[in-house]
């Protein structure tokens, strides 16, 4: 179901459905960008972060639909890492399994962590009384 998401919905915020159908991707922008700017955020930064996570919703489904995490193939992976030149991949050998353990519960978390402090630095710089000028 991710995948078909993924590749029917070119435009993130429309699917190519008819206009009667539902639009998942309007409700998540509306209910979304209301928290956002209810938060204090101004409409240009809620807009943004609004469509951020709908990228971020989508794109995670699609990674777990496909496995394409790193540690659903760290065997693979370690044997082709084990097969480079630590000279000439110094920072690949820095951390060499720290890739290897990305999964979809890692990559959700630090995705959400992110997405979390970016809003929270945005929120910060912008008080509710001087939102609307941005």
């Amino acid at each position: 179901m991710a995948a078909y998401v993924v590749s029917y919905s070119r435009f993130r915020i429309y699917q190519l459905t008819d206009l009667n159908d539902h639009q998942w991707g309007i409700e998540l922008l509306e209910g979304f960008s209301g928290c956002a700017y209810a938060a204090g955020l101004p409409g240009r930064k809620s807009a943004v972060y609004a469509y951020l996570l709908l990228l971020f919703i989508f794109n995670s489904g699609n990674a777990t639909a496909r496995h394409i995490y790193p540690a659903g193939h760290r065997k693979y992976l370690d044997e082709k890492t084990a097969r480079l030149d630590t000279e000439k991949y110094p920072n690949i050998f820095f951390e060499r399994y720290a890739p290897l353990k990305i999964d979809r519960t890692v990559a959700c978390e630090e995705g959400r962590r992110l997405f979390l402090v970016g809003m929270k630095s945005d929120l910060a710089q912008c008080p509710l009384r001087d939102r609307k000028s941005l």
